[in-house]
């Protein structure tokens, strides 16, 4: 007769290493495409202030491209902190740490900011129709309820991978 223990081994299929192995990767190109993407747009941006400067931008538009940089490099924050999350349940199979709590607390603080940065950041809306490009650009704020979604479930899951952490401890002391 078996026991509930070895009924769920069998019936867990763990996942093979070349398949790890292969969702790791496929995170790890992401990541770097992401990487790579908001360092060329950063470094495209950076350069071309001199030109601007000297071309009679205004002040408003170079604080607006400043403002750019910093809403990529939380995005590549984001995906850092993503990758490390991934990182550490596919290579160590570490779940329930505290580590990984903190990874998602930083994930819901980084999407709580853009969300607040959407509010204070001036989103400029691209014109709708052919005679609204005689039209003023229409600039407004932007309430992004995915990105305050996101943080809401990051903080979230960082209870539940604590209140997992205090269980697996729980349990560790009494055997």
């Amino acid at each position: 007769m078996t026991t509930l223990r070895e009924a769920v081994h069998e019936d867990a299929v763990a996942p093979r290493p070349r398949q790890k192995l292969l969702v790791v990767l496929a995170i790890k190109l992401i990541c770097v495409v992401i990487a790579v993407g908001t360092g060329l747009v950063t470094l495209g941006m950076l350069t071309m202030l001199p030109a601007l400067a000297q071309s009679g931008i205004s002040h408003g538009e170079i604080a607006y491209l400043l403002l750019c940089a910093v809403e990529i490099v939380a995005n590549v924050a984001i995906a850092w902190n993503f990758d490390l999350f991934i990182w550490s349940i596919a290579i160590r199979s570490e779940i329930f740490s505290r580590r990984q709590s903190e990874r998602l607390i930083v994930l819901g603080y980084l999407h709580a900011f853009l969300v607040v940065f959407g509010l204070l950041h001036i989103e400029y809306a691209p014109p709708t129709s052919m005679f609204a490009w005689f039209q003023p650009a229409d600039v407004r704020p932007e309430l992004d309820l995915r990105l305050l979604m996101f943080s809401a479930m990051f903080f979230a899951l960082a209870g539940v991978f604590e209140y997992g952490r205090m269980l697996k401890q729980d349990s560790s002391s009494i055997v």
